[in-house]
């Protein structure tokens, strides 16, 4: 399937952080972030852009002038906190603050068990 600049929809995933500081935690964060990541990318119009990799993607840019400007610029940068009020037994709670260039966060919260929390 094809997808036009104006139908496409930048992510990028800039941090997936708990409010806590322990192993289960890190642990936690990281397979949040892979997750979210596999999830968004099976999405026929979004496409994730890696944090880690952006400086190269940005200076590819500067070398193609017909890059849509408008794709670039249109994007959403997600900064998601696991367990905001604290851990419950089984149960993580994911806080998704969505922002777009020029705009206010938009934020969603949601719990579910823990056991939920796997790629389908």
């Amino acid at each position: 399937m094809s997808v036009s600049s104006d139908q496409a929809t930048p992510v990028s995933v800039s941090s997936v952080r708990s409010s806590f500081t322990d192993e289960t935690s890190v642990g936690l964060e990281r397979q949040i972030k892979l997750l979210l990541i596999h999830r968004l990318a099976s999405e026929p119009r979004v496409f994730v852009l890696d944090r880690e990799r952006l400086r190269a993607l940005s200076q590819e840019k500067a070398f193609d002038p017909t890059l849509d400007e408008k794709f670039w610029t249109s994007g959403y940068v997600l900064d998601v906190v696991v367990n905001p009020k604290g851990v419950v037994k089984k149960k993580t709670t994911l806080e998704v603050h969505a922002a777009r260039p020029g705009s206010e966060a938009i934020t969603y919260s949601s719990t579910r068990p823990t056991a939920e929390l796997r790629i389908s």
